[in-house]
């Protein structure tokens, strides 16, 4: 029988997999999909994995929550920054608008 879930991966609902990595990132996978991945420290694509999560049902709030080590009220609130400013919203304060000043300055080659 072929395994839908990687040696070490913990089981958060049927055919849900999340493996956290030793260095803080992680994969999460879905009937034998790698459907989301994150690099230790990108907390962006973290929170975006436990978000998507619970808005595709491939998992209940509760389970994310338990299996990303927050709270489910946690969840709730990543999920609705998300909504209302997209993945910009989970930078500081300012930051996505400093990090699209960069990109610019580069682009001119003033960087």
């Amino acid at each position: 029988m072929l395994a839908l879930l990687p040696e070490g991966a913990e089981e958060i609902a049927p055919g849900v997999g999340v493996l956290a990595g030793g260095d803080g990132g992680g994969l999460v996978t879905v009937h034998g999909l790698a459907t989301f991945a994150w690099d230790a420290g990108d907390e962006a694509s973290r929170r975006l994995a436990a978000v998507q999560l619970v808005r595709l049902r491939a998992a209940a709030q509760g389970q994310v929550a338990g299996a990303f080590g927050v709270d489910p009220a946690t969840i709730w609130r990543w999920d609705k920054a998300l909504g209302a400013g997209g993945v910009a919203a989970w930078c500081r304060p300012g930051a996505a608008d400093r990090l699209a000043a960069r990109s610019s300055l580069r682009q001119h080659g003033t960087l």
